[in-house]
């Protein structure tokens, strides 16, 4: 039997921004842990100063340009693991879940934190 989670990002003022649904391992020592995997050292900046150079640092590497973007980054996260299925973007309200995860914005150049409701 399938462990259902629905996973939402919250941008700086607090709106929905994106809500996923991970249809199979939903549980914290599964998904849980991979979302605390993902969201570790990955920074919420605003903007990207002198591209090139910004890139040119792998260190850069793991930091989102606001939290719209780190929805992005984290659909392609769960998406490399099960390219087909099992991760949807779903409306907000969508469907029954065992788990729900919120990613919520505490600052800049801080990670995102992480709930389980």
């Amino acid at each position: 039997m399938a462990t259902h989670a629905i996973i939402e990002v919250y941008d700086e003022e607090e709106r929905l921004v994106a809500t996923v649904y991970k249809h199979w391992d939903g549980g914290p020592e599964s998904v849980g842990r991979e979302l605390k995997e993902f969201l570790k050292d990955r920074k919420v900046i605003n903007g990207i100063p002198f591209f090139d150079i910004f890139l040119a640092d792998p260190d850069n590497y793991d930091c989102a340009n606001g939290m719209h973007e780190l929805a992005a980054q984290l659909v392609v996260f769960l998406k490399q693991k099960y390219p087909i299925g099992d991760v949807y973007l779903v409306p907000s309200g969508w469907g029954d879940a065992d788990y729900v995860y919120r990613i919520r914005f505490v600052g800049l150049n801080k990670p995102a934190k992480l709930e389980i409701v």
